[in-house]
């Protein structure tokens, strides 16, 4: 990662201001949730590892976000990725980082469940 006056830039996961991710789970009705009494603890991001930078990118400066999809499994893996959006020379950077999070499960009720979210891995070159 790039530091003050290096030309490599900077890979961000998530922005200062993320909240976390966004969860897709049609069959809970989030406003519903105390009225049904499902206790649910989203996933949290215990381990990230930070995108390389690709070279190309550096080259021609090109700075962005990829989106990703990702679901993780009852221990908190990633064990899918779709690209959803993001320029094509950041993308596989994205990818090969996503992969290695790690994430509290996704529990319902008690009970460890596999989820699908969105992500998004920020570049941005130092100025």
């Amino acid at each position: 990662m790039g530091g003050p006056g290096d030309d490599r830039g900077e890979v961000i996961g998530a922005p200062d201001d993320w909240d976390g991710p966004r969860f897709f789970q049609p069959e809970i009705d989030p406003h519903a949730q105390a009225a049904t009494g499902i206790d649910i603890k989203p996933p949290r991001l215990i381990k990230q590892v930070p995108p390389q930078y690709p070279i190309n990118a550096i080259r021609g400066r090109i700075e962005g976000v990829v989106l990703i999809e990702a679901v993780t499994d009852i221990y908190g893996r990633v064990t899918r990725i779709n690209v959803v959006d993001g320029h094509p020379l950041l993308r596989g950077a994205a990818v090969q980082a996503v992969k290695q999070w790690v994430y509290e499960p996704y529990i319902i009720n008690g009970l460890p469940k596999p989820v699908m979210f969105i992500v998004s891995v920020h570049f941005r070159l130092n100025k």
